[in-house]
């Protein structure tokens, strides 16, 4: 019940993130407000780093260990954040919509391909529930997605990359959590991202800090609460999840994210909850009970016999 709980928890502090970044990035740039936002997250997540405590790994094999954070750094978190930001500027929100419902199909993948895990018939069947669940309550509009335009074409490969490169950070660091702690991982892999992404800012985005400076206050409180709540908060409760259940049982949770996004959106506009949201939330929520109460109850049974 409480990974059921946290994972529900961190859908909803990353669905924060949509209307946080639609106020903030205005005026800060999307390079910007993603470095500053995760240099936010890394000093926030940095003591509690430091007093954590590491998981009993075996000696030696560093340079591996060190090729885990450099791989996670550059090709998870800072695919998944750069290429996001530069996609949406070049392709319409409504096919990004459509296009990160993937990420949960991609994270099954990845985790057979790097974590040896399987699909079981209750992975399955919460599969079958969600989907509808989700495309039921998302609210996308599908007269307005655009995929065979050519002139959206570079968008949407930015944000399927995107979406791999989230898969690809939320699978594999279960990887680098037997040697880790979640806060360690985090300031880590964050640390990894904001050198490499610097360059980029500012040759793409030059004066970031006269843009901080001079931003309004919704901007800077829209760059705070995705530092804080969205990738430091959020990250960190995923990653004490992810060391305790297999990364498939975690991918299906991620269809809640367009739920609670479509229900923050509506409670911020005053508009009526439909009974669309609320059935396709349902669904989605059901499956993500399969996937973590029901199996890991499973699991114990088993193993207690």
């Amino acid at each position: 019940m409480r990974n059921f709980a946290l994972l529900a928890l961190v859908n909803l502090l990353w669905a924060i993130q949509f209307p946080a970044s639609r106020v903030a990035a205005q005026e800060l740039r999307p390079l910007t407000l993603t470095w500053f936002a995760m240099l936010l997250a890394a000093l926030l997540m940095l003591p509690v780093a430091w007093a954590e405590s590491r998981p009993a790994a075996p000696p030696g094999r560093w340079p591996a260990r060190l090729a885990q954070v450099l791989v996670l750094g550059l090709s998870g978190s800072l695919v998944a954040q750069m290429c996001l930001n530069w996609g949406l500027e070049r392709a319409p929100a409504s096919n990004a919509s459509v296009i990160n419902l993937t990420v949960p199909v991609l994270m099954t993948v990845l985790a057979a391909l790097l974590l040896s895990e399987h699909m079981s018939a209750v992975r399955w069947a919460a599969f079958a529930l969600s989907i509808p669940g989700v495309l039921l309550s998302s609210g996308i509009h599908w007269n307005e997605t655009s995929f065979v335009e050519s002139r959206y074409f570079l968008g949407n490969m930015l944000i399927f990359l995107s979406c791999w490169g989230s898969a690809f950070y939320n699978v594999y660091s279960k990887r680098a959590l037997e040697w880790l702690g979640p806060a360690q991982l985090l300031v880590a892999t964050f640390t990894v991202s904001l050198i490499a992404l610097l360059p980029a800012m500012l040759f793409y985005e030059p004066g970031p800090l006269q843009r901080l400076q001079s931003a309004s206050t919704p901007a800077l409180l829209g760059l705070i609460i995705i530092g804080a709540f969205s990738l430091a908060l959020s990250m960190f409760l995923y990653f004490r999840v992810l060391g305790e259940v297999d990364a498939t049982q975690a991918s299906l949770s991620i269809y809640f994210l367009p739920v609670f996004g479509v229900l923050l959106s509506g409670l911020a506009l005053h508009e009526t909850v439909s009974f669309a949201l609320l059935a396709g939330g349902l669904l989605v929520a059901i499956g993500a009970w399969l996937v973590t109460m029901h199996e890991q109850r499973s699991k114990r049974t088993v193993t207690s016999s």
